[in-house]
C-alpha cells in the first residue's frame, strides 16, 4: 500500500516471464507488462468518479466502455456495471457480453468476422470485472460493481 495515498497497489510478479535473459525476465529495475487502469474523473460541478477493474488485458475496455456509458449516455453506476460490453484484447476475435441486445450482436457478427457471444461468468474469464464509486455534486455516494455470473441482472446495450 502506497504510504502516501493509502492505494493499494498490483502485485504483479505473474506479469514477468519467468525465463531468465528475456526483455520481460524478472530482473531488478526491471518493470512488467502490467494492464491497470486506476481512474478517477472530476467534473466542474464538484462531482467525481473512481472505476477499476481486474481482469488483466481487458480491463482498458470495460474502464472505457464505464466511462462512456456514465458520462456519454447518463447511465448510473448499476445500470453501466451491468451493461453488456464488448471486448478486443490483444488478438484479431471480439468477445461480446451474451445480454447483447440482438440487433447489435447482428451488427457487430456482420462486421466483424471473428466476434464472439459468451456468457457472463467467471471461468474463463472473458471479460473484466468493474468496480466504481461515484460522489454526486451534493456529496451523495453511489457505487456498482460487475457480478461476474451467468444469473447476474442484465442490462442491454
Amino acid at each position: 500500500m502506497l504510504p502516501r495515498t493509502g492505494i493499494l497497489m498490483n502485485n504483479g510478479m505473474m506479469w514477468f516471464d519467468p525465463r531468465p535473459g528475456r526483455p520481460n525476465s524478472v530482473a531488478g529495475g526491471r518493470r512488467p507488462l502490467c494492464n491497470m487502469l486506476p481512474t478517477v474523473v472530476r467534473r466542474d460541478d464538484g462531482s467525481a468518479l473512481a472505476l477499476g477493474a481486474s481482469g488483466g488485458r481487458k480491463i482498458l475496455a470495460s474502464v472505457f466502455q464505464l466511462i462512456s456509458f456514465v458520462l456519454d449516455y447518463g447511465m448510473d453506476l448499476d445500470d453501466a456495471v451491468h451493461c453488456a460490453r464488448i471486448d478486443v484484447s490483444g488478438n484479431e476475435d471480439m468477445g461480446v457480453m451474451a445480454h447483447m441486445a440482438a440487433d447489435i450482436v447482428t451488427a457487430l457478427e456482420d462486421r466483424y468476422p471473428t466476434a464472439g457471444v459468451f456468457p457472463n461468468g467467471v471461468s474463463p474469464n472473458l471479460f473484466a470485472c468493474p468496480q466504481v464509486v461515484m460522489r454526486d455534486a451534493d456529496g451523495a455516494l453511489s457505487g456498482g460493481v460487475f457480478v461476474a455470473s451467468p444469473h447476474a441482472r442484465a442490462v442491454a446495450a
